[in-house]
């Protein structure tokens, strides 16, 4: 299984998300964020299951589309 490290970026990102969406729907913020926290855990699972960056191929890092959010993540399968 792989290691998943989030970043503090990433973890602000993800709180500043939930409380955009909790301005007009707190049930919706929090669906929001826990769909996005599970899709990005399923990555200890599944670590190469994204897609490259389109924008910039020749980056060693890849993204997964949760709904309207991309998470991008870099994969070091000398970690798992």
């Amino acid at each position: 299984m792989a290691e998943l490290i989030w970043s503090e970026r990433a973890v602000l990102d993800v709180e500043h998300i939930y409380d955009y969406i909790a301005n007009d729907s707190p049930m919706y913020a929090r669906l929001t964020t826990e769909s996005i926290i599970r899709s990005v855990e399923r990555l200890q699972q599944f670590p190469v299951s994204g897609r490259g960056l389109p924008e910039f191929p020749e980056l060693l890092y890849t993204e997964v589309i949760i709904g309207n959010y991309r998470v991008i993540y870099k994969h070091d399968p000398g970690t798992n």
